[in-house]
């Protein structure tokens, strides 16, 4: 199914009639009763029937001293949007309340979050790093680049991810072996390699890339760069992925088989955040990754690319490809540097 390209931010502009009423107009917790209960209605996209769900939006938005329809196409793009934070055509009732609480939240100014990539040991001078691999780039250079974005403010939210995989994780080339039953038969796990691509057929039927062991959880090759500017635990974001053992996860948002989601585009919202502004590593997987989830969620996406560092040029010129579809913007950093 093709979901509609309307943005999370342009359909708060559906709602600007109904923030602008006076407060004692608005009854919030029927707002959030009415929103429960098609929650709990909208197992799957498909299976919901939209008259009920044009008729619950009416009684959302009508009160005694005021009454706010939506078109019949806005109600189709909202119902497109929710199909895009869906996980196997579930959506949580939390996932639905929360988008809701956005949309119509009586403040819609932009608000920035800087989501900094895996910008972890293993990736810059450890098992997995970048200067080993086809484009040979330095990631410690994103380092400095990286805590001046941090600190010149001009960010309101700062959120930091990690890989962070268990011992047994399928991705490590080492570990293959142990995940031979979910390994596609015409596959001789005996010859396999570093970097080979294989099909795992369970969770999910996936390709996935025979890694080294990296990023292994409380080791020193999953911790943060010594020189990055390290989270606020009171106020920054901190998103730990790649839990499962049976699949990946690039992005900073769902796994490979968007079979889990981690709280990222949760937390997001709740804090009202607008746009998002990648930086990290790898430039052409878990931060590309990231990028296309986050545009897909409806966030004003941006990769600021002198942030970032990758794998393979080809990959690279690939996502960029990706991006300028999906309108994420490549930026450099100083364009947004303040002086």
């Amino acid at each position: 199914m093709e979901h509609s390209s309307v943005s999370l931010r342009e359909i708060t502009g559906y709602f600007d009639f109904w923030r602008e009423v006076k407060q004692e107009c608005i009854n919030e917790n029927e707002l959030l009763k009415v929103f429960a209960t098609l929650a709990e209605s909208y197992k799957e996209y498909t299976t919901i029937p939209v008259e009920f769900f044009s008729q619950s939006l009416k009684v959302a938005f009508t009160n005694e001293s005021v009454k706010y329809q939506l078109t019949r196409t806005q109600e189709k793009n909202i119902l497109d949007r929710l199909a895009t934070s869906t996980v196997h055509g579930k959506l949580k009732e939390e996932n639905f309340v929360t988008i809701f609480q956005y949309w119509t939240r009586k403040c819609v100014s932009s608000l920035k979050a800087l989501i900094i990539v895996d910008v972890q040991n293993d990736f810059i001078s450890g098992s997995l790093r970048l200067d080993h691999c086809p484009a040979k780039e330095d990631a410690e250079e994103v380092v400095p680049v990286i805590n001046r974005l941090i600190d010149n403010g001009s960010f309101d939210i700062v959120a930091y991810t990690h890989d962070w995989h268990p011992a047994d994780h399928c991705s490590y080339l080492s570990n293959i072996k142990h995940h031979s039953a979910s390994v596609h038969s015409s596959v001789n796990i005996d010859k396999l390699n570093l970097f080979d691509l294989v099909t795992l057929t369970k969770p999910v039927e996936l390709k996935q890339v025979m890694w080294p062991d990296h990023c292994v959880q409380n080791s020193w090759g999953a911790e943060l760069h010594k020189d990055l500017r390290k989270p606020d635990y009171d106020k920054d974001i901190v998103v730990y992925k790649g839990q499962c053992s049976d699949v990946d996860s690039y992005s900073a948002f769902f796994d490979n088989g968007k079979c889990n989601q981690t709280d990222l585009f949760l937390k997001l919202l709740k804090r009202g955040v607008t746009d998002v502004y990648m930086v990290g590593l790898a430039f052409d997987v878990c931060v590309a990754y990231s990028a296309i989830d986050a545009a897909h969620l409806g966030f004003n996406t941006t990769v600021i690319e002198d942030a970032c560092r990758g794998v393979d040029l080809k990959s690279k010129e690939e996502m960029k490809s990706k991006f300028a579809k999906l309108d994420i913007e490549l930026l450099q950093f100083s364009a947004l540097i303040k002086n």
